[in-house]
């Protein structure tokens, strides 16, 4: 029997993906954030995604990064982070694209499916990522 040779460079260079992981999530979330300082002053809550209208489609792509106010935007940081984080240190060829399929797709449901009112928030690309998450392993 054969045993093959671990290559000890593999290790390294699965943990030079972390930084760049950390960074991008780090992005992502200041991002969030600035958009939810700079909201009142552009009234860009207006943009959220409204279900089954024209105006609403725009909502698909800008929903996570608006959020109702402090709270909604506190408890989103450290799951969108973390989930950030995972998604991008365990997949980095892939991770873009999951994230942005992740969140047309979350965009659409709630656009096709949702009651008829302004929704906003990063909860569902949360969840998205989580999902993904849980089935990949």
């Amino acid at each position: 029997m054969k045993i093959p040779h671990l290559d000890p460079d593999f290790a390294k260079s699965r943990w030079r993906q972390w930084p760049k992981a950390f960074r991008t999530a780090a992005w992502l979330v200041a991002a969030v954030w600035l958009v939810f300082l700079i909201s009142p002053l552009f009234n860009l809550a207006y943009y959220g995604n409204k279900p089954r209208t024209a105006e609403g489609l725009l909502g698909i792509l800008t929903m996570p990064f608006l959020h109702a106010g402090w709270s909604h935007l506190i408890n989103n940081t450290l799951p969108l982070f973390l989930t950030t984080v995972a998604l991008f240190g365990n997949y980095p060829k892939v991770a873009k694209r999951v994230l942005i399929l992740a969140t047309v797709i979350t965009g659409i449901l709630v656009w096709t499916f949702a009651r008829s009112s302004n929704h906003i928030g990063a909860s569902g690309l949360f969840y998205a990522l989580l999902t993904r998450g849980a089935f990949r392993k």
